[in-house]
């Protein structure tokens, strides 16, 4: 007689062998504890495993998401991407689709959808931070003309850099709010 194993952990499909009959009774075979004589399901397709429930002695197919990479969809960021580790859906609040750009995407219900708030953001920010970078080269020449000291080489440097500051300011003022 044919017995199927199950985990005890969590009742998962393992494996099946033949019982071995009762020493004592052969007759009778000795069904171990974690098995059962009800086969499972023999098609179990991809993504499902069988799992048994022995309240009701039946076996029933589970979704299997196990070692896929799933995304928080409101948090897509990698401190919100974990690791299926168990038998089940793939809770609610998360989704085995990965964003594009985890900073720049947003989940619709459906999919992740590129976030122009976030797109503009994220661009005000850089521009900002090369505009900042202009300024902090700009600092000795701008002294120098204060003090009275500068060189034709700050004038042309200055003039240089504000030629390369005015089209990232203009960017900037048209993304502002």
């Amino acid at each position: 007689m044919k017995i199927y194993h199950y985990k005890p952990t969590n009742r998962e499909y393992a494996r099946s062998t033949d019982a071995r009959r009762d020493p004592k009774d052969p007759s009778r075979f000795l069904i171990p504890k974690n098995c059962t004589e009800t086969p499972p399901p023999s098609n179990i397709p991809t993504g499902k495993v069988a799992v048994f429930d022995p309240s009701t002695h039946t076996w029933s197919l589970e979704e299997d998401h196990r070692g896929k990479l799933i995304y928080h969809k409101q948090m897509p960021w990698d401190e919100h991407v974990e690791t299926v580790k168990n038998i089940g859906p793939i809770p609610v609040d998360y989704t085995d689709k990965r964003p594009n750009d985890e900073f720049l995407d947003t989940w619709n219900g459906n999919a992740w959808v590129r976030d122009q708030a976030k797109v503009d953001f994220k661009r005000r920010r850089e521009l900002e931070r090369s505009l900042e970078s202009i300024d902090m080269d700009c600092v000795k020449a701008l002294r120098r003309v204060a003090l009275g000291t500068q060189t034709q080489t700050d004038l042309d440097f200055l003039q240089e850099k504000e030629s390369e500051a005015a089209p990232l300011a203009d960017e900037l003022k048209n993304l502002l709010p």
